[in-house]
């Protein structure tokens, strides 16, 4: 098992694009369209500038998920992957770094299960 520290040893950091998915159910969540490490400081906390309201939006684009400002909060701070669903009706979802168990190329197993993961409507 992978390290979940906060060190660069980290299993986001050896995600990339194209990746499939796997939850902790064994179930094919989908494939990774993109890997954002984060942005906790070393004291931990988030920046003072994410603390503004409508950062999201800036940070994500124009495609800015339709997400809580904690959720987004949370998913900046400690980085996050985006998966594209499977299927016609795929939905794209949010992976949170600690939500990660395992990278094991060309996987990345989660320990958690896909509806506890944060989904784009």
């Amino acid at each position: 098992m992978t390290d979940l520290s906060d060190g660069p040893g980290r299993p986001i950091g050896k995600v990339r694009a194209g990746m499939r998915v796997v939850d902790a159910e064994g179930e094919m969540v989908g494939t990774v369209t993109q890997v954002t490490v984060g942005d906790r400081p070393a004291g931990g906390g988030i920046r003072p500038d994410r603390e503004t309201d409508g950062w999201a939006a800036g940070v994500f684009g124009g495609d800015a998920p339709d997400l809580q400002h904690h959720q987004a909060e949370r998913l900046m701070a400690g980085g996050y992957l985006r998966v594209i669903g499977t299927g016609v009706h795929g939905v794209d979802r949010y992976v949170a770094a600690d939500q990660i168990s395992e990278v094991d190329d060309p996987t990345v197993f989660l320990r958690v299960g896909r509806d506890q993961l944060m989904a784009e409507h």
